[in-house]
């Protein structure tokens, strides 16, 4: 990804453990988000992979010019033995949009933060993402991650989880 002219960022479990500055856990893949609106940039930047979109879990050959919209939200790139799982995000002009709950937004200029030049989000974006089915991987995240999060961060975790998951766990330690 280091040629692609567009915003890209690490997503999910990397990202966290990039945010920790330390690999806390092993992880089946690396997922890379994009803007939904970059997409057509990423299939003319991967031409030479085979790109799929994936839909209920099956990874289904995609159209030339088709363009994903939700609910579809991913795509599996190959390239001999490479895999990249890219996630498509949406977003306005100014914010991140939370594909499952719109009115959930986050700043694009907060987004994205740095460790050793690789782009990865902000790691309270994934924890949200973990509420969905939180599996004791997520759990082990959570843990390492909360210590290390600001106060705004915390109070934006815990208002994004009020309104898609009210009584989730991890309410009581967002305080």
């Amino acid at each position: 990804m280091e040629g692609f002219q567009k915003p890209w960022f690490v997503c999910g479990g990397w990202a966290i453990d990039l945010f920790l500055n330390q690999q806390t856990r092993q992880h089946a893949d690396v997922d890379v988000g994009i803007f939904r609106e970059d997409q057509q940039f990423l299939r003319e930047y991967l031409n030479d992979w085979q790109i799929y979109k994936v839909v209920e879990g099956e990874a289904i050959n995609l159209k030339k010019d088709e363009l994903l919209e939700l609910p579809i939200h991913e795509l599996k790139a190959l390239k001999g033995d490479q895999e990249i799982e890219i996630l498509l995000n949406n977003s306005d002009a100014t914010d991140w949009v939370y594909r499952r709950e719109e009115t959930i937004t986050y700043p694009k200029e907060k987004l994205t933060q740095y460790r050793d030049g690789i782009p990865y989000w902000a790691p309270e974006i994934s924890l949200l993402y973990k509420t969905k089915e939180t599996r004791s991987k997520d759990e082990q995240d959570f843990a390492n991650v909360l210590p290390h999060l600001s106060q705004e961060s915390r109070q934006w975790l815990k208002s994004a989880i009020e309104k898609t998951k009210p009584g989730h766990g991890w309410l009581a330690g967002l305080w």
